[in-house]
């Protein structure tokens, strides 16, 4: 089956607030629609900022406003006839919930093949939450009934198999990476730059996630912390969700590093892109990872990275940058002076070397047609 014949894809997850796997989605959606792909997308929850992004650029989006028993019932009978009337050839569950209703649900798209999406790479009950992590092991003893199971790393892949996951088929396909949002930028780099008072002889290192012990932004302050007297003109920005001045723990950190003006907080930011030229390093100090969306992005923002040994880090990185082991201060710094002390010519040519590798591997544009060929081949019926 071609997209020209009629290719429908459901697409059911659990919410559209700001999140990896959401944007995923979001720019998976867009990128299907320019190959005539029809899709309907649904929120387990409510809207949220990426479901009124897609919204608002004409994509159907629906909401089930599942927020506990009382609202389950309503909502599944409302999916129930969603299915029904989209008929979809692919439906496209996005992470647990919503992997656990696609497998008890199918009978209501009797001609749609299931397939999930898994997310992460370490799955306990720490990293999930106990609720979290009872869905996903009711989603292991149901994944036969999954036709196939995308994971966007190989981590996730091998995680989710020790985790007791068979379906019928397993498929990796890495997050994709708009190169033409995150590109090396000449005027990005000197507006951010005078935004943080930063100068451009300041060799700035960077970091994108989000406050939570599992990222590892304790070590990497530790880090910077041995090298600040060492080197006087570094600054460090970290960026994300909780990452911003009024965090008591990671100021009380950062005052006892003795580090006050040399660490910008600086929150969440709506656009990334503008921020990642600005650096000269990117640091991810993760304790756990799946694909590490920020090291791509960065790499593709033409920023070599230090990254630890977690998840898909050291697989995407590759030789264009330094990989130690996570929860280690002291390796850490180690990996970051070995970078400070080239010039910044032979950075620029790390940063470099970073582009070319995500551009021949991981581009948005792989991405998009790894699904596409994945649904077609589904569509008709195929399975490998």
């Amino acid at each position: 089956m071609q997209a020209e014949d009629g290719l429908r894809v459901l697409h059911l997850i659990s919410g559209l607030g700001v999140g990896g796997a959401e944007r995923t989605l979001q720019r998976l959606v867009v990128g299907l629609a320019a190959r005539g792909v029809a899709q309907q997308i649904v929120s387990l929850a409510g809207l949220g900022v990426i479901g009124e992004q897609l919204k608002q650029a004409g994509y159907p989006v629906a909401t089930l406003g599942i927020g506990g028993p009382a609202s389950l019932l309503q909502g599944l009978g409302r999916l129930g006839r969603i299915l029904a009337s989209f008929e979809p050839h692919v439906f496209q569950t996005w992470m647990y919930h919503a992997d656990l209703l696609g497998a008890l649900l199918r009978g209501r798209a009797p001609g749609a093949a299931l397939a999930w999406n898994l997310r992460g790479s370490r799955r306990g009950a720490r990293e999930l939450g106990w609720r979290t992590y009872l869905v996903a092991r009711t989603c292991a003893r149901l994944s036969p009934r999954a036709d196939v199971a995308v994971a966007n790393s190989w981590a996730g892949r091998e995680g989710h198999a020790r985790m007791g996951y068979r379906p019928r088929r397993w498929l990796v396909i890495p997050n994709g990476v708009d190169l033409q949002r995150f590109r090396p930028d000449a005027a990005r780099r000197a507006q951010a730059r005078r935004a943080l008072g930063v100068s451009q002889e300041t060799v700035l290192i960077g970091s994108v996630g989000r406050d939570h012990p599992i990222k590892g932004y304790e070590h990497l302050i530790s880090a910077f912390g041995r090298l600040a007297g060492e080197y006087q003109e570094i600054a460090l920005a970290l960026l994300g969700r909780g990452l911003d001045p009024g965090n008591p723990r990671l100021a009380a950190k950062i005052e006892a590093e003795g580090l006050a003006g040399r660490v910008h907080l600086l929150g969440p930011q709506e656009d990334v892109a503008r921020w990642l030229p600005a650096f000269d390093l990117f640091v991810s100090p993760s304790l756990s990872e799946g694909f590490p969306n920020a090291v791509a992005e960065a790499m593709a923002s033409g920023v070599p990275c230090v990254v630890t040994e977690v998840g898909d880090s050291a697989r995407l990185v590759g030789e264009t940058g330094r990989v130690v082991p996570p929860g280690d201060a002291r390796a850490l710094a180690e990996a970051i002076r070995a970078l400070l002390a080239l010039s910044p010519e032979a950075r620029r040519q790390l940063g470099a070397a970073a582009r070319a590798r995500v551009e021949e591997n991981y581009s948005l544009v792989k991405s998009v047609q790894a699904y596409y060929t994945l649904y077609v081949d589904l569509a008709a019926g195929r399975r490998r």
